[in-house]
């Protein structure tokens, strides 16, 4: 929390100055800046990609196709660490997909339900171009909405203490959770708000609630990496030198583990709240600052 603090802190005051070095080459020292707060700030319910534009804007990034697709590799990298925490429940997946597990092979099912939603509202959103947010400014309002939302889900979660296993979801449970992911598609609402916020409504306990969520999150980030891959997109990336990408994704992959670490902190310690007030406060400031700025 202090270190995003710190980064906003830093970054905010930029944001007004003119764009006198958008489009010049990103250098190594930009990109670790980029996985950093891509790394902390994808599995904490503040929205990764608000992150990243504030972050882009702060360093004068005018290349806004190549900044996208530079920003979902660092996404996939920080994704990366979930496989590696999950390893055992991957292995697992792995075998119920080879017939091998019959839990596995559920489970796998149940993450692939719970991914439809969001693939189909990705897929139709892509095709009329429509999703990314080209203005700091419009990130403001859901933000705040979702700051707001989670103070309710909050005081909703503190009555209701969830229970259940990973192995009690239903079909109707898995389609629940992707349509609330699929909520995250708006620029600024957080994946890992909504899915996990989700679990949690449907009654997991916090550490199945956590690893369902991640693992879903990774199975939507991997799916909509290979999705643009495929499509040829990624090569936009091309104007991004291949030291920064990887120097970016490195950064991201390992700031993800104490991202993760904290979170399970702040779900187990009823600090969770914290994140609210953030996301409020964050979302005020670049309103304010936008409106001021236009005046």
């Amino acid at each position: 929390m202090r270190l995003i603090c710190a980064i906003l802190c830093c970054l905010l005051p930029q944001l007004g100055q003119p764009l006198a070095a958008a489009g010049a080459a990103m250098n190594c020292s930009e990109a670790v800046a980029y996985g950093a707060v891509q790394g902390i700030s994808e599995f904490l319910p503040v929205s990764s990609s608000a992150h990243l534009m504030i972050l882009g804007a702060a360093l004068n990034r005018g290349d806004c196709e190549s900044a996208w697709y530079f920003d979902l590799s660092l996404q996939f990298a920080s994704a990366l660490a979930v496989v590696v925490i999950y390893s055992r429940r991957i292995l697992q997946l792995l075998c119920g997909l080879l017939g091998k597990s019959r839990e596995g092979l559920r489970l796998a099912a149940l993450l692939f339900i719970a991914f439809l939603p969001g693939a189909i509202c990705g897929a139709a959103m892509d095709a009329f171009n429509f999703g990314r947010a080209n203005s700091i400014g419009a990130l403001g309002w859901p933000l705040i909405g979702g700051g707001i939302y989670l103070i309710f889900f909050e005081k909703y979660r503190r009555r209701r203490r969830g229970v259940k296993k990973l192995s009690n979801i239903t079909v109707a449970d898995a389609i629940f959770i992707g349509a609330m992911q699929a909520v995250a598609l708006i620029p600024g609402v957080s994946r890992s708000l909504m899915s996990l916020s989700a679990c949690l409504f449907i009654g997991l306990a916090i550490p199945n609630a956590v690893e369902f969520s991640f693992l879903l999150g990774a199975e939507t980030i991997s799916a909509a990496v290979c999705y643009e891959f495929l499509k040829g997109n990624m090569m936009a990336m091309g104007s991004i030198p291949l030291c920064c990408t990887l120097c970016g994704a490195l950064v991201a992959f390992f700031f993800a583990f104490p991202a993760i670490k904290f979170l399970r902190y702040l779900l187990v310690s009823n600090a969770f709240i914290s994140m609210a007030y953030y996301r409020i406060v964050l979302g005020a400031l670049l309103l304010s600052h936008f409106y001021f700025r236009l005046t």
